[in-house]
């Protein structure tokens, strides 16, 4: 089943390189819908009603951003699963925890691919859309 799979992230690092691409080039994740809110512009501005429609979040919560808390906030509401990751080392945002309990360390940009591949593999969108 094909999966509208939304990336949230701060502005704060090369996320084209560290993050995009990565996903990108996952023979796994290929056959989904990969929204990333900075492709093509580094303004991105989607409405309330964008997130509705979503299957599932990945957040790269290793820098704090406001955008990225409302966007999971939002998304929170809509009942979309979310799944947060943070770099080895850095304490994300005790926040977090308010809109999920799925936060994870990741030790590569390998790592956070392949436990990203795993997580699109096992969800169950139809639960959450019944």
């Amino acid at each position: 089943m094909q999966l509208k799979i939304y990336f949230a992230h701060s502005k704060d690092f090369d996320f084209i390189n560290e993050f995009y691409s990565p996903i990108e080039n996952s023979e796994t994740l290929k056959n989904n819908t990969l929204l990333f809110p900075h492709k093509l512009s580094i303004d991105s501005r989607n409405g309330r009603e964008f997130y509705r429609d979503l299957d599932l979040i990945i957040a790269e919560v290793t820098y704090p951003a406001t955008g990225i808390g409302m966007e999971l906030a939002w998304a929170f509401d809509d009942g979309i699963p979310i799944y947060c990751f943070h770099r080895m080392g850095i304490k994300p945002s005790s926040s977090l925890l308010s809109v999920t309990s799925d936060i994870t360390e990741y030790i590569s940009v390998e790592d956070l691919v392949a436990q990203v591949e795993k997580i699109a593999s096992n969800i169950n969108i139809n639960k959450r859309k019944m």
